[in-house]
C-alpha cells in the first residue's frame, strides 16, 4: 500500500493534515494543494500555516501614541 498524503482530518474545525514529504516527492507544493482544494464547491474557505503567519503578522495591533497637547495647553483629564 502507497504513502498516504493527508495523513489525519479533523473534522470539529476541518483542518487536514498533509505530509509534507510526500507531496513534495510528488512534485507539489502546499500552494498548489490548497489551490486544488479551493477549487472545490464544497470548501469555504483553504489556507496554509504560512498564510495564517503572514495574516498574523499583518494584523499587528499599533499601540496609539498620544499626541502632544500645543504649548501652554494642559490636556484634559
Amino acid at each position: 500500500m502507497g504513502k498516504q498524503l493527508i495523513t489525519s482530518f479533523e473534522p470539529e474545525n476541518g483542518q487536514i493534515f498533509v505530509d509534507e514529504d510526500r507531496l513534495s516527492y510528488l512534485g507539489l507544493t502546499l500552494r498548489d494543494l490548497a489551490h486544488f482544494l479551493e477549487s472545490q464547491p464544497f470548501l469555504f474557505a483553504v489556507f496554509t500555516n504560512d498564510d495564517v503567519r503572514r495574516a498574523a503578522n499583518a494584523a499587528k495591533p499599533v499601540t496609539p501614541r498620544r499626541r502632544q497637547p500645543k504649548q501652554g495647553l494642559e490636556p484634559r483629564p
